[in-house]
Formats: structure tokens, C-alpha cells, sequence
């Protein structure tokens, strides 16, 4: 893990990694969308995608969560 090897990151630093990785998950959700609309994709490749998409999200809500109640 990337983290591992920097130990000057503090919590706070650690929040603004997981925001900015919020960010990249809208942007993959869209691009998912974008995606299949130009067919690109097939619908069935959409739902998988989109269903790991949702559980990252899912996570890392969770994560940024539990950092808040400490």
C-alpha cells in the first residue's frame, strides 16, 4: 500500500485522499454511462461494472464515515 510508505501523511491528508477518490468514482460512474450510451459497452458489461462501482462506493462511504465519528 502506497500509504505505508509515507509516513508523513496524517489523518487529515488521509480524508483529502479519500475525498479526491470520491471524485474519481463520479467520474467513473459517468464514463460508465457515457460509455454505454455510445454503446461502447454492452448493457451487461454496464451492470457489472456499475455494480463494482457501487460497492467501491459503498466502502469507501463507509470508511470516510467511520474517520468521522473518531
Amino acid at each position: 500500500m502506497w500509504l505505508r510508505d509515507t509516513p508523513l501523511v496524517g489523518k487529515g491528508q488521509f480524508k483529502r485522499y479519500l475525498d479526491i477518490a470520491q471524485g474519481s468514482l463520479a467520474e467513473v460512474e459517468y464514463y460508465l454511462i457515457l460509455a454505454q450510451d455510445l454503446t461502447y459497452i454492452t448493457p451487461s458489461q454496464y451492470e457489472q461494472a456499475e455494480s463494482l462501482r457501487a460497492e467501491t462506493g459503498f466502502l469507501l462511504n463507509r470508511l470516510i464515515e467511520s474517520l468521522n465519528r473518531k
